[in-house]
């Protein structure tokens, strides 16, 4: 009271645990896949030996069930990567689903149940879904298990808490309700089993070209300019992309491109920002491309670009790249510049940049897109 401190030291502390925590889930790297244990994690219990109808739902294996579902439901793709017998897993599932918050619906076809080393298992799944490794959760009850996924650069493993209390302490299973959530985000695991009936269809085409090409794919993409700041959702998805996008990015950042910044570009008279649309007869149009760029007296300068993995040899970044040079064009300008930085992860980046700048590619569609792509005037520039 003398002081006139308006709140008590217990809310002060409330307060910077609260900002702590939420500053933390902005600046973190987003994840997009949690490969999650099931026995001693999902449920207590071993359910091949105590059997079906003995194993627990305990206070943390319901939390860890609601954050699962609730991550699911952002667009996380979930799913079981456990040493079992898979019919006994699905047996748990059905047998014991009013129990149980997750459900068989949330989990994605990935999942991983057998007796192999989970680590290999983790490496799998990297391939089948094109992914980094920093964008995999681990959880797991066991610190061998823990070790060994560990051992792969970038996983982010989590020990199962065994006690409500340990569960609610431990920061990694906050649920981030504050972070944007895109319609992109949400149908994640839809858009990854698309891309697998995709790449099937691929396999009766001898020519890839003809595949793009094909009424059976249906394929258009739609390169144009964001016009309007109103646009929140295009900004927002524009922002996501920014930071999520680490294969094909050709001066990564390690931040995002925050809306605001987004914005101020888009009224200045300087720069512009082009987004890409891809669609097909398996999905609906969706932004997979972003280029920012820079106007000079004579040249224009391509200040960044960033393509979605999930499009990659689709052509999506020749299209950008020619929608850019007739821009250019138009404006008079006579060079091209393309600002370039690269890192661990963006290899693709530097394979694309490699066929701009020779005649020939081994690759048929790498080849047919740069032919398309020289029919624009200064563009060789």
């Amino acid at each position: 009271e003398e002081t006139h401190i308006p709140y008590t030291s217990e809310f002060y502390v409330a307060m910077a645990c609260l900002l702590a925590r939420k500053l933390h889930a902005i600046k973190q790297k987003t994840f997009k896949l949690i490969a999650v244990d099931c026995d001693n994690t999902l449920w207590t219990g071993v359910a091949a030996d105590d059997g079906i109808d003995e194993i627990v739902f305990q206070e943390h294996n319901i939390k860890l069930q609601n954050y699962l579902v609730e991550q699911q439901a952002k667009g996380k793709i979930i799913c079981l990567c456990s040493k079992n017998d898979e019919q006994t897993v699905i047996d748990v599932f059905n047998q014991r689903q009013a129990e149980m918050p997750l459900k068989l619906k949330h989990l994605s076809k990935y999942n991983k149940i057998n007796w192999n080393p989970k680590s290999n298992n983790i490496k799998e799944l990297v391939q089948e879904l094109n992914l980094l490794p920093d964008s995999f959760r681990f959880i797991d009850d066991n610190p061998t298990e823990i070790f060994d996924v560990s051992q792969i650069p970038g996983v982010f493993c989590i020990t199962m808490p065994q006690n409500p209390k340990d569960y609610d302490n431990n920061w990694a299973f906050d649920t981030d309700e504050h972070l944007i959530v895109t319609e992109t985000d949400k149908n994640r695991t839809e858009l990854y089993e698309q891309a697998e009936i995709k790449a099937a269809l691929a396999t009766k085409f001898n020519d890839p070209v003809e595949y793009l090409r094909s009424p059976e794919l249906g394929q258009s993409i739609t390169i144009s300019k964001i016009d309007s700041v109103e646009d929140i959702k295009t900004i927002q998805r524009v922002s996501q992309l920014s930071v999520k996008t680490n294969q094909f990015n050709m001066f990564p950042k390690a931040t995002a491109n925050e809306v605001s910044e987004i914005i101020t570009i888009i009224k200045s008279d300087k720069r512009e920002v082009f987004i890409g649309k891809i669609r097909d007869n398996f999905s609906s149009e969706d932004i997979t491309a972003v280029a920012i760029i820079g106007l000079g007296r004579n040249d224009l300068i391509i200040d960044s670009f960033f393509v979605s993995c999930r499009v990659f040899r689709r052509g999506m970044e020749y299209e950008m790249l020619k929608h850019i040079a007739q821009f250019s064009q138009a404006r008079g300008l006579k060079n091209i510049k393309l600002r370039f930085k690269k890192s661990e992860k963006n290899n693709p980046v530097c394979s694309f940049l490699n066929i701009l700048s020779q005649e020939t590619s081994k690759d048929p569609v790498s080849r047919f897109l740069f032919n398309e792509l020289k029919k624009y005037p200064g563009i060789q520039d």
